[in-house]
């Protein structure tokens, strides 16, 4: 019992941590929360299988409640531009559904390694700045077919990296030129739209997986999930409001930084 409640203990914290840098940074808490389920339930539970595609799946759970917070704040300020986020939904949809069937048919060691990949490659882009990624040209979207195709692109790896996609989906706006409050804002109401498909996937496809990690609902790890949302629904708020307060272009640099270690040290 007493090793239990320090787990929980632990994952509140980082969900704290998740949560400030979620609100600080404008981008999805999974970067934090995936690679510290995946090595704590390494360490609590030594014999355990699918080690990440519970911490993938857990990381997406807390979305379902961070989410709705972010849109309903974003909505106020009418911030979403709800033209794009119809063009884009329908194939993140899907791409975050095939995100949990591909998960639940590769290795977990297979994701580590795509996963710290895919966070170097964010990281590039987090330091150099979304600004880059305006057109002066594109300036209106491209038919259904290319949009729904780069909405499952999106949702795919959204989903396989346990993030809520606005790391993705904002340069993907900017590039067609919507302004950057309205990106992050359509960014958040997008996330629910990954978050809630692939949940359910997740549960669905380890529902009958012997994970060898107690308190799980499929690959949702409960006690991880409650602990973190319990507290980063507070941080969030408290990292946007600090985000003001900071050169953007520094903290950015410094957090993809953090972000390199991250990957070397699941590669490593």
């Amino acid at each position: 019992m007493t090793l239990f409640l320090a787990t929980v203990l632990f994952y509140m914290m980082i969900g704290g941590v998740a949560g400030f840098f979620a609100g600080l940074f404008g981008i999805g808490g999974g970067i934090i929360l995936v690679p510290c389920f995946a090595y704590s339930l390494t360490w609590l539970y030594p014999d355990a299988t699918h080690v990440m595609q519970v911490a993938i799946g857990t990381s997406l759970s807390t979305i379902l409640v961070t989410g709705v917070s972010s849109v309903r704040a974003h909505a106020a300020r009418q911030n979403i531009r709800r033209d794009i986020l119809a063009r884009l939904a329908p194939g993140i949809v899907l791409g975050s559904l095939g995100s949990a069937w591909a998960a639940d048919q590769m290795e977990s060691a297979s994701i580590k390694i795509f996963f710290a990949c895919m966070i170097f490659t964010l990281a590039v882009l987090l330091a150099t700045g979304l600004e880059r990624f305006r057109s002066p040209a594109a300036t209106t979207f491209p038919g259904a077919g290319w949009t729904t195709l780069s909405g499952g692109i999106i949702g795919f790896l959204s989903g396989l990296l346990g993030i809520g996609g606005a790391t993705l989906s904002v340069p993907y706006m900017s590039f067609y030129r919507t302004e950057m409050r309205q990106a992050v804002g359509t960014a958040s109401a997008l996330g629910l739209f990954i978050a809630i498909p692939a949940v359910a996937g997740f549960i669905l496809t380890g529902w009958s997986e012997q994970t060898g990690v107690p308190y799980t609902l499929g690959y949702i790890y409960g006690p991880g999930a409650l602990a973190v949302v319990s507290v980063s629904f507070f941080t969030a708020i408290a990292g946007a409001r600090t985000a003001h307060q900071f050169d953007q272009q520094k903290l950015r640099r410094i957090f993809a930084g953090l972000m390199m270690v991250v990957a070397f040290s699941m590669l490593w």
